[in-house]
């Protein structure tokens, strides 16, 4: 983080506008077959580099409601959804203790699965750390990664049992340094295009043998 700080201090009187965000068209066999993404935005408050936090999760929302294939969600929707395979779930249970039939135990078991694996769906988060420079622009760095929840497993040094290790499958990122006055909006354009960005790469994964 401190390296692209400096990185930005170093290049601000050079540049006048954002880096621009181009998908850099890298399929991943890790995004072959995902059919659903979680995803979150997070920014960090900093005075006239503060941008309209409304007006960016608007902007995320649309892009991501136009696909359907990775279909991309929030946090708010996935706990909904979640919480009612979760009951589903459990009523599949009670069933079974009152019946004890092969074909409820069948139905029960099925329904936590479809539970399990809906928990554990793979998340976005889109990260923006913004600063302030003398010159009375702003330097903003913007990163985007899709984490995978992993089965149980263990430390090869120690041994040591990690019960839910987390794994980077995706991710993208890009520096801006802008006027502050343009600031909010170049947030908002690059978000927007690291969103479509992921949506792309996962198609051409979706190719892979």
């Amino acid at each position: 983080m401190y390296n692209r700080k400096i990185l930005a201090l170093c290049l601000c009187a050079l540049l006048c506008a954002a880096t621009p965000v181009k998908s850099q068209n890298r399929p991943t066999p890790f995004l072959k077959n995902v059919s659903l993404v979680v995803y979150s935005v997070v920014a960090s408050d900093k005075g006239r580099c503060a941008i309209d936090q409304k007006a960016w999760n608007t902007a995320i929302d649309l892009v991501a409601n136009r696909s359907t294939k990775p279909k991309l969600i929030t946090e708010k929707e996935h706990n909904e959804r979640g919480q009612e395979l979760v009951n589903k779930a459990n009523e599949a249970g009670r069933k079974f203790d009152a019946t004890h039939t092969d074909a409820d135990k069948k139905a029960w078991d099925e329904a936590i699965e479809a539970s399990s694996r809906y928990s554990a769906a793979p998340t976005l988060l889109l990260v923006l750390d913004a600063f302030e420079l003398k010159s009375g622009g702003c330097v903003g760095d913007i990163s985007a990664s899709v984490t995978a929840m992993l089965k149980q497993s263990e430390m090869i040094s120690t041994g040591q049992v990690i019960s839910h290790p987390h794994e980077v499958i995706w991710r993208s990122g890009t520096l801006l340094v802008t006027p502050s006055n343009l600031f909010s909006r170049e947030v908002i354009e690059s978000s927007e295009n690291m969103l479509k960005s992921l949506v792309k790469d996962w198609a051409l994964s979706q190719l892979l043998e």
